[in-house]
């Protein structure tokens, strides 16, 4: 009997041991000569042959979106599943190189910068680090359509990706009805404003959110209209509380060049998504579609290109990034092996899903890690 104690006791500190996290960050220089931030979550025990995870952050989300504490944390679940899970962080976001405030130019970037120079030397340190031929890509939100446009646009790219795990992955832009009045005004006042506004300038978001998050006095007005129906449009307020909306706004946000919002309100606007390009806004062809700072990329054709297994996954009750939208590139997607998701009460998951809650979600290490782990092992070499 104290034989069997002693040896349940040996496979217990093994398991406590070969569950544990390594954290580690690394930097790769993109072709323009910049330096960003990569930041890995291992186990301590890695199994050689099987392809790491390179996860991307959304819109203003730093790394930390993908690793908030001991429980919201999708890196760390996944690392005690056993894969390596690295994390990249946008020029400009964290630890990642950013311009000082009085270097203009420096802020002059958008998502197209993060698409095609960031994620590339991201991808390279990750394969030359690990050694593995292939990698998964993982991407939330804008980090989604980062994937997306990576694998459809990029030379050679889809011969260094195993597969894409995309969680509310915008790839085609439209609002959910309620949403529609609020576009429309942004879009117009965006265009009004355009010529006079200083958009190569940062803007603050993650000093903003961390003065909301620990100010007493902002900090309850905050919590007010982030569980009431402002909260509701970014997340479902079933699945959050105070305490984890402070938590993600004190840390899991970053600032960002003001041209990457100018970008999206061009995108968003009356489903107009021709960015700086010359077309006109009335040019029906270009509605609904993502296109590259110079309007002659179309992001959401390049879906069609893309051949690589996929899970795409959405939240319910999303109003940013709606399921019609996900479908829609599910649906363009060439890929022989692909799956689609709504993570929604009475459809396996005990609580409604939003937007940024699908990462960081009160219920999220119960109803949404485990079916992107299980994909991740299903489809991974070893």
């Amino acid at each position: 009997m104290r034989l069997a104690r002693l040896f349940v006791s040996i496979l217990g500190l093994c398991a406590a041991v070969l569950a544990q996290e390594v954290r580690e960050t690394y930097f790769a220089t993109t072709s323009d000569g910049i330096s960003v931030a990569v930041h890995r979550v291992r186990p301590a025990q890695l199994i050689e042959g099987r392809e790491p995870v390179l996860c991307l952050p959304g819109f203003i989300e730093n790394y930390r979106i993908y690793d908030l504490d001991s429980r919201h944390t999708l890196a760390g679940y996944l690392a005690r599943a056993g894969l390596d899970v690295w994390i990249l962080e946008y020029r400009g976001v964290g630890d990642s190189w950013k311009p000082r405030w009085w270097q203009v130019r420096g802020w002059r970037f958008s998502v197209d910068d993060f698409m095609h120079q960031d994620l590339p030397a991201a991808v390279d340190l990750v394969l030359r680090r690990t050694g593995s031929p292939r990698l998964f890509l993982l991407g939330h939100s804008m980090g989604g359509l980062n994937a997306y446009g990576y694998c459809g646009t990029e030379p050679g790219a889809q011969r260094r990706v195993r597969g894409i795990v995309t969680l509310a992955g915008a790839g085609k832009m439209s609002v959910v009805p309620s949403m529609r009045p609020l576009t429309v005004i942004l879009f117009t006042l965006s265009r009004m404003l355009e010529p006079f506004m200083p958009w190569d300038v940062p803007l603050p978001t993650g000093l903003a959110f961390q003065l909301l998050a620990q100010m007493p006095i902002l900090r309850d007005m905050t919590e007010q209209m982030l569980m009431g129906a402002i909260g509701s449009v970014v997340w479902s307020t079933s699945n959050m509380n105070p305490a984890l909306i402070r938590t993600m706004l004190r840390w899991a946000i970053g600032d960002i060049s003001m041209n990457v919002p100018k970008q999206f309100l061009r995108w968003i606007g009356a489903q107009e998504t021709c960015t700086f390009g010359p077309s006109p806004w009335w040019d029906q062809p270009r509605r609904s579609r993502w296109y590259d700072a110079n309007g002659f990329v179309s992001y959401t054709d390049a879906i069609r290109r893309i051949r690589v297994p996929a899970l795409v996954m959405v939240g319910g009750v999303d109003q940013v990034v709606p399921r019609e939208n996900c479908l829609d590139c599910f649906r363009r997607l060439r890929s022989a092996d692909k799956t689609f998701v709504v993570i929604e009460r009475g459809n396996g998951s005990q609580v409604d899903v939003g937007h940024e809650d699908i990462l960081v979600g009160d219920q999220s290490p119960i109803a949404v890690f485990p079916t992107i782990r299980w994909w991740l092992l299903d489809h991974a070499t070893r």
